[in-house]
């Protein structure tokens, strides 16, 4: 199921098994408390977490910045559904002030997923 969410300073599309309202909580929070925070911090162009491999419940992760740095990872999902094992693809440099953030949005868009089913959640800032 396609759920597409429209404001004035982004676009976001959630596919998931189970609809996802637009004042759900959890969503509502990832984005006031943790996007929007981080991208006034430092702008982002695009936030996605896809299930990039189904028979291996491995989903990728990844965010782009207006200063072309990307920073990229996977997450195992097979073995573990709250804690997975992740994997790091990241070759851009980065300062610890621009991690912290990085962690919440992870941690927040774990739990949409064990929740709603999503199986892509893909954010633009326009």
């Amino acid at each position: 199921m396609l759920t597409q969410f429209v404001g004035l300073l982004s676009t976001l599309d959630v596919v998931s098994t189970d609809p996802v309202a637009y004042d759900e909580p959890l969503v509502v929070h990832l984005i006031a408390h943790h996007l929007l925070e981080y991208h006034a911090r430092q702008p982002v162009t695009r936030i996605r977490f896809w299930e990039s491999n189904v028979p291996q419940k491995i989903y990728t992760f990844e965010m782009h910045l207006v200063d072309g740095r990307k920073w990229k990872q996977k997450f195992y999902f097979l073995t573990d559904k709250e804690n997975p094992p992740m994997s790091f693809e990241t070759t851009d440099n980065w300062r610890r002030y621009e991690l912290d953030g990085i962690g919440d949005i992870r941690r927040d868009l774990v739990v949409i997923r064990a929740r709603h089913g999503i199986t892509d959640f893909d954010w633009k800032t326009l």
